[in-house]
């Protein structure tokens, strides 16, 4: 049994040479350890291996801050647990038994790594160790939950876990979560940043106000009262540098000047989730202007191009320089924006941000959940050409029937990886290696829109063949699933008007109706799928389900029909 290894590990000489005790629990899933008794009589705490295990997920999660304290100093290593460990017990301890906790975190760590403990002084922590750590302290909790009630007496947060299902990269880094209230849309979110271990951790929830309407209301703005000039900080914007530390890249400095961000691997790297909670109860262009504009500005490199790292990712700043190098006390406003100036990591992303500005993090979804009725606002084509639109009703439906069997479980949501398709990247792609079908279809469906405000452009193709990319599909079912989801997500979020609007001129006497057209070129360009089910690309193990653009299509042709208006938005 692993428990007996670790009960081995910690009975060694080179353990018991150590100034503070440890032992793992003879009853239970916990760990015994002491302090030195220097200061007084030795005094023994226990600590549940789930807090143990939540503090390595913790440094995990903020590994560039615990990596550059590998050498114990009291005061560093005690802020650094009061700052990211969330779990409670394990927080009160390490504020006032700092050294005991540091060396009983090393001596799990080489127990897990098969490393000679090298003093209470030294804890070897790299990304590799503590993921080995990690994996063996579940399953020795694993060995201590008696089997059938292991389901029963899961943490919360393992719930989550379980709900989730694998990963699907997303072709955005900007999600709209569009539906009725009371549907899940937040709830959603919290699952997807819960999903990266962590919810507190990987999660913002801002609540958009009423009265934004410039992008300083989100990102901050410069203030001179008082004499000294600072820097008003947001949640939002120390949220974004938080996800900047945890990418751990290094700034290289392109031959054009700009700012390259590059590192390795990118699969060692979390998603963090930005949620602008009821994010069009004021304009959207107005207070995300910056943020629309940015986001068309990133451009990733791979293998070869990216100067001897995994990546090279490129964005031009959503904050200045400028707006950080007037401020009188830069290293306060460091600190305000969540650097240790102290590390050597914060302070080369802080020259960095002081050089080039503050652009947005690659590791960084934002989600906005929207209702759309009388005390909202609308969203101009501009707004939905840079996002991707989920009708949540039809994507992530409420099962009513299902209540208390389950709900279908939504695959875990990576942050986007591309930003240009190109031939290498389609060469995986079984079902359209060259892209030419996936382009055969959106001119089709552009045939259509030609002419209208609606049409497509350059944009619209290139984030298709980022889905198609994305969700690989194998067969030509799953690629017609992904189009299906492109028309959803991006096509038909775009039209709306009344009939004289959506009236297209024809070769007969008698003018057409665009969605009718838009219907006939789908019935043609979707044979797979039109008349059946197709595959479901972002539920866990899911039904195959109807096509769902033809869904809706009929559903905005009757309510034109109706009302003489429609759009896609209830």
């Amino acid at each position: 049994m692993l428990h007996q290894d670790l009960i081995s590990f910690l009975n060694t000489s080179a353990i018991r040479r150590s100034d503070f005790s440890a032992a793992l629990g003879t009853s239970g899933a916990y760990l015994v350890f002491s302090n030195s008794g220097k200061r007084g009589s030795v005094k023994k705490f226990n600590l549940s291996l789930e807090s143990m295990l939540a503090g390595l997920e913790d440094m995990k999660s903020n590994i560039s801050a615990f990596s550059a304290s590998q050498y114990y100093e009291e005061s560093k290593w005690r802020d650094l647990g009061s700052r990211y460990f969330n779990d409670n017990v394990l927080n009160s301890i390490v504020t006032v038994q700092t050294k005991p906790v540091f060396t009983t975190f090393s001596k799990i760590i080489c127990w897990a790594n098969d490393l000679q403990y090298a003093g209470d002084s030294n804890i070897p922590i790299t990304l590799e160790t503590l993921t080995k750590a990690i994996e063996k302290i579940q399953l020795i909790i694993a060995e201590y939950t008696p089997k059938d009630i292991s389901t029963k007496k899961q943490t919360s947060q393992q719930t989550i876990l379980n709900t989730l299902g694998t990963q699907c990269t997303l072709s955005k880094p900007f999600i709209l979560l569009a539906g009725i209230s009371g549907t899940g849309k937040s709830r959603f979110v919290r699952q997807q940043a819960a999903a990266q271990g962590n919810e507190k951790e990987f999660l913002q929830m801002v609540p958009v106000r009423p009265d934004w309407h410039e992008p300083s209301d989100l990102l901050g703005y410069v203030s001179r009262i008082g004499g000294a000039t600072k820097f008003i900080v947001t949640d939002a914007l120390r949220f974004m540098v938080k996800a900047w530390r945890a990418a751990g890249a290094e700034v290289i400095t392109l031959p054009d000047g700009r700012a390259g961000w590059a590192g390795k691997p990118l699969d060692s790297i979390n998603t963090y989730w930005l949620c602008l909670d009821e994010m069009n109860l004021a304009p959207v262009e107005q207070y995300f202007a910056d943020y629309l504009s940015v986001i068309e500005s990133r451009s990733w490199l791979y293998d070869g191009d990216a100067q001897g790292q995994d990546y090279l990712y490129c964005c031009e700043p959503i904050l200045p320089a400028s707006a950080l190098q007037v401020v009188t006390d830069q290293n306060a406003l460091a600190r305000e924006l969540g650097l240790d100036i102290d590390s050597p990591a914060d302070q080369q992303l802080w020259d960095a941000f002081l050089q080039h500005g503050i652009p947005v993090p690659f590791n960084l979804v934002v989600a906005g959940t929207v209702n759309m009725d009388e005390t909202t606002h609308g969203f101009s084509r501009k707004v939905i050409d840079r996002a991707l639109t989920f009708d949540f009703g039809r994507f992530f439906p409420n099962d009513f029937a299902n209540l208390w069997a389950g709900q279908p479980v939504p695959k875990i949501l990576g942050f986007a990886r591309y930003s240009h398709a190109s031939p290498e990247l389609l060469a995986d792609c079984k079902e359209d290696s060259d892209g030419l079908k996936t382009i055969s279809f959106l001119q089709a469906v552009n045939d259509v829109l030609r002419d209208t405000p609606f049409e497509l452009a350059y944009r619209a193709l290139n984030e298709l063949l980022l889905a198609v990319i994305c969700h690989s599909p194998a067969d030509e079912s799953a690629l017609q699933a992904v189009w299906d989801d492109f028309m959803m997500c991006k096509v038909l979020p775009r039209i709306e008007g009344d009939d004289e609007k959506l009236s297209v001129s024809s070769d007969t006497v008698k003018a057409e109706n665009l969605l009718d057209k838009l219907e006939q070129i789908l019935e043609k360009q979707l044979t797979a799928i039109w008349s059946t089910n197709r595959p479901e690309l972002l539920l866990e193990s899911a039904n195959p389900v109807p096509c769902r653009s033809k869904a809706k299509l009929i559903w905005m042709k009757e309510r034109l029909e109706r009302n003489s208006f429609t759009s896609f938005w209830p």
